[in-house]
């Protein structure tokens, strides 16, 4: 599976305060001097540079914070650039940035299987705070088709060992026909109308019960394509 990581390197003038030459001319200097180690792809000193902007010379601008965690990040710094990320996400960033930021979050969640589930909310939230990030839009899915996966890994598992305390929900063959054709849909990205499908099935059939777990997460997705 291929997770989108989301790099957005920007360039800006310094437009903090005070009308010093020297001020605007040092601050814009070290911008050019990080810009230069990145692309060059010495990004921990990239990174020490974008920490001397934030912490000498109180640049705490959108563009500034972004680029220090993405830095960070490339120097394997994961959890220095995860603690940034989390400042824009908590912070007075833009939307966009905290969407970004939000993203970066949810792709370091997609990196443990267990957290998949924490991931699924940091691009759920990302796309919230700008629906427009496609490639939040993208991990979203990738990251709800990797649930669906372990679900159906785990019942798999539980079928086969039949050790469970108490008895579990069994799905009809019927509900499972219909999990099927849910399933069908999703693959077209028409999750409104696999949640439909499934809710209407569960008026029916109550075994389908035995997919709660997809049909909130169908609820999910389908209430972010509205």
């Amino acid at each position: 599976m291929k997770w989108g990581l989301f790099f957005l390197f920007i360039l800006t003038a310094w437009q903090g305060g005070g009308n010093s030459l020297t001020r605007i001319a040092e601050t814009n200097r070290l911008k050019r001097a990080a810009a230069e180690a990145y692309m060059e792809e010495r990004y921990a000193e990239a990174a020490s540079i974008y920490e001397v902007l934030r912490t000498k010379w109180g640049d705490e601008s959108d563009a500034v914070k972004l680029n220090h965690a993405h830095a960070l990040l490339r120097a394997e710094e994961k959890e220095k650039a995860t603690e940034v990320y989390r400042q824009i996400t908590e912070g007075s960033a833009g939307k966009q940035a905290k969407s970004v930021a939000l993203q970066q979050l949810g792709f370091l969640a997609s990196e443990d299987e267990k957290q998949l589930q924490n991931a699924l909310q940091y691009f759920k939230e990302a796309l919230k705070a700008d629906p427009a990030n496609e490639s939040a839009r993208m991990n979203y899915e990738l990251a709800w088709k990797r649930l669906n996966e372990q679900d159906d890994q785990q019942q798999d598992q539980e079928d086969q060992q039949q050790q469970e305390d108490q008895p579990k929900i069994e799905p009809s063959e019927w509900a499972r026909q219909q999990k099927a054709k849910a399933d069908a849909l999703s693959r077209q990205f028409r999750y409104t109308d696999a949640l439909r499908l499934m809710q209407e099935s569960l008026e029916q059939d109550s075994t389908i019960a035995a997919y709660n777990d997809f049909i909130s997460r169908l609820g999910d997705v389908a209430e972010i394509d509205q």
